[in-house]
């Protein structure tokens, strides 16, 4: 479980593509973890707040692609909040 801040804080704008974008930080080794072991139903779970555009888990999971080699990763089911205050996806992890 994972929670990602979406927005600008100290001059540095955090988006939930940031998250995945460096293969040593964040996401990526996070998912390498989950491959490790061996239970048959992998999943990482991401609370994103303020929800971003639902455009943003697509990207991210492109940039899951790249950094975190040889690991299938997809968006099992993304929810999001009445008011957008939250979004949460489930990333099933193979």
């Amino acid at each position: 479980m994972k929670t990602a801040l979406c927005r600008k804080q100290k001059n540095c704008k955090w988006d939930l593509p940031w998250y995945a974008r460096d293969p040593k930080r964040f996401f990526p080794p996070d998912v390498q973890k989950l491959v490790a072991t061996q239970e048959p139903n992998r999943y990482l779970l991401i609370f994103a707040y303020p929800a971003p555009p639902t455009s943003h888990w697509q990207v991210m999971l492109d940039h899951m692609k790249r950094n975190a080699v040889g690991v299938c990763v997809t968006l099992a089911r993304m929810n999001e909040s009445p008011g957008r205050e939250l979004s949460i996806g489930w990333l099933k992890v193979g």
